[in-house]
This record gives C-alpha cells, sequence and structure tokens, in this order.
C-alpha cells in the first residue's frame, strides 16, 4: 500500500489520497512515511519532482499537499470522510491500512464503516482506487469478507514460508 500511495503521486495519478489506520494516529505515521520519502529520497526527488522538490508550506503531520497538487490526508478508522472534499476534489484514492482491531474484527462495525462511510467517499466517476490491507484476524473479519468477495479484486500473500518462518521482518 506504501508502494502503490508513491507510485500514485510521482506519476501525479491520482489528486487526492486518503490514508484510513485502525487509528489516526496510526494514519498519521503511514503519512509521516509518505511525506519523509517524497521529502528526503533524493532518487524520487531527482526523477519525478517537478521544481526539484515535492515539498509545499502545506505539510503537515496528518495532512500534505504535494508541489504537483496532490494532497493526503490521515484518517481513524470510524471517522467520517464525508466533506473532504478541497477544490471540489473527492478521494481518489482510500487506502485501508490494519482498520480492524481485535475488538473490532468479526462485529460487523468495521464492516459498516466501509460500506457507509468508505464506499460512499471516493469519487466513482473517473478512475479510483480503494486499497484494503491488513492482517486477517478472524475468519469473518471484513478484510477477510471483501477477499472472498467475487465483486472485489484481490489477493493474498502468506506472511510465512513453508517451514512457517516470517518472511518479513
Amino acid at each position: 500500500s506504501f508502494l502503490l500511495a508513491i507510485f500514485r503521486i510521482v506519476f501525479q495519478e491520482r489528486k487526492f489520497i486518503v490514508i484510513v489506520s485502525e487509528s489516526e494516529e496510526k494514519a498519521k505515521d503511514f503519512v509521516i512515511r509518505l511525506r519523509e520519502e517524497l521529502e528526503y529520497n533524493k532518487e524520487l526527488i531527482r526523477d519525478f519532482a517537478p521544481e526539484g522538490t515535492f515539498k509545499t508550506s502545506d505539510w503537515a503531520k496528518t495532512v500534505f499537499v504535494t508541489a504537483t497538487g496532490i494532497r493526503v490526508v490521515a484518517k481513524g478508522a470510524g471517522q467520517s470522510l464525508r466533506g473532504l472534499m478541497p477544490k471540489d476534489t473527492r478521494q481518489d484514492m482510500i487506502i485501508l491500512d490494519d482498520i480492524e482491531t481485535d475488538e473490532t474484527a468479526g462485529t460487523g462495525a468495521v464492516l459498516t464503516y466501509v460500506l457507509t462511510n468508505v464506499l460512499p467517499a471516493v469519487n466513482k466517476r473517473g478512475i479510483y482506487d480503494v486499497c484494503y490491507v491488513g492482517t486477517i484476524i478472524k475468519d469473518m473479519a471484513t478484510l477477510h469478507q471483501m477477499l472472498i468477495n467475487p465483486k472485489w479484486s484481490s489477493a493474498k500473500w502468506e506472511a510465512i514460508d513453508d517451514e512457517g518462518n516470517m518472511l518479513a521482518p
């Protein structure tokens, strides 16, 4: 999800990206990582920043706007995504990153949030992304329901190898 967001930003394929995590604090950490990658990755700056920088004066912890006009916002799961329309632009990319917790997985609360708040907020008049990533905590967790729903394009990668060893640090 991180690399997809970077890709969409540097190739200017989206105008308004919202990162949603289990809490606004976690979403803010994601946004800060994106912002720092754009601010300090010399190769990205050299290859993609038209003025030699992505940074603008609107460069905060929960929201930033690139020099190319792409807005990135952090929100916590459960927070409203409605009304976020800078310059009459609806979200054209929403990344749902680990929005479920042990307490909310399988309860229906997250599914209700996705169906009644996230999906209606995205701009469906053009090309858009809803990228939902995380760990399937319970069989009927929302992520699992989306994964098995034929209306969604999805993929599943295991985090362990054939011997049971973790693939990531």
